[in-house]
């Protein structure tokens, strides 16, 4: 089976109030990926359930910013404040906007984990395949996984062999998947710590996983400012 790695046309960033209204796209992005953009221009931003919406793209001392259409966007998602939201550039006029909802607190786990889980991009709602983790000191060691995905999407009777996390186009590592006895939570093991050498991450990161097929998941890092970094090959 083949695999399908988004393109480094990748931007994250979380909703607080002002967001409400306009969105600025981050420097890197604009700078890069938005240079052969003129003046004011309408763009389309569809999500995964393939609605689309029509939104002027603004820019003003060099950076862009989704302006008038954008309330309609956060309007009709139901987005609320803590929400992270995931842009795929397909070209300077088109968007692919992933939603990740804060998933419901793990009472006997770190409770300064911030766990995210994706709306499910298949027909069938209740698989789930992505999930993301802003990243803390525990992170560093262990990283919880979503019960839910650990049951409906991977499936329990799984968990006995490694997992590959594919961390670019060329490379990935393995990790272990274990239920964890005291708090009976499922997480990254065995493997996990090289991974995050790997990524080279620190505190406020973000991590994105998608579980894309049998014992294999596919890994993009963000950096603070919510632009995507692009991982080395393996040395």
């Amino acid at each position: 089976m083949s695999i399908i790695f988004y393109n480094i046309f990748l931007f994250l960033f979380t909703i607080v109030c002002f967001y409400f209204y306009f969105k600025v796209i981050p420097v890197r992005i604009s700078k890069i990926w938005l240079s052969s953009v003129v003046g004011d221009s309408n763009v389309f931003i569809k999500s995964i359930n393939e609605k689309v919406w029509n939104v002027n793209l603004s820019k003003n001392n060099g950076t862009f910013a989704f302006t008038e259409g954008w309330s309609k966007v956060v309007s009709e998602l139901c987005l609320s404040e803590g929400c992270l939201l995931l842009f795929k550039q397909v070209n300077p006029y088109n968007y692919i906007i992933t939603l990740f909802f804060k998933e419901t607190p793990y009472p006997l786990c770190d409770p300064g984990i911030s766990l995210f889980l994706s709306i499910s991009s298949l027909p069938n709602r209740k698989y789930i395949e992505s999930f993301c983790h802003v990243l803390n000191d525990q992170s560093f060691n262990t990283l919880l996984l979503p019960t839910y995905i650990v049951k409906n999407t991977i499936g329990v009777g799984k968990l006995g062999r490694p997992m590959k996390v594919h961390v670019n186009p060329w490379d990935s590592l393995d990790v272990s998947v274990e239920k964890d006895s005291d708090s009976k939570c499922y997480f990254f093991t065995d493997g996990w710590k090289n991974i995050v050498q790997h990524l080279g991450v620190r505190k406020q990161c973000v991590v994105v996983l998608r579980y894309i097929f049998d014992y294999n998941f596919q890994l993009s890092l963000f950096d603070v400012n919510g632009s995507e970094v692009v991982l080395p090959r393996v040395g």
